[in-house]
């Protein structure tokens, strides 16, 4: 098995793309031993507290917000993965890119 860096994933979205995702940055080793890439997963962002409080601790993210704004400005995260619905992927996208 090779050396990997991990890599600080901030989810936008828990709802079921959200979770497909998480389970897929989550299970990834099992797939890829030799990924030269771990993905951590330390931040998630949606709406409603209780369950998104709730996915966090279930998927074991370090941390959560309600605004996905927080993340996008945590210098701690290294990739934003937007999971929200498609309406609000152009913003969500250009506030990441900036």
């Amino acid at each position: 098995m090779t050396e990997s860096r991990e890599i600080k994933i901030g989810l936008l979205g828990y709802g079921f793309m959200g979770k497909m995702h998480a389970h897929g940055y989550a299970t990834a080793g099992y797939l890829f031993p030799d990924m030269q890439i771990k993905p951590q997963l330390y931040a998630v962002a949606g709406i409603g507290e209780k369950d998104l409080s709730c996915f966090a601790e279930r998927f074991g993210f370090r941390k959560y917000s309600t605004d996905w704004r927080t993340l996008i400005d945590d210098p701690e995260i290294d990739l934003i993965d937007i999971c929200l619905p498609e309406s609000m992927h152009k913003e969500v996208c250009l506030a990441a890119m900036e």
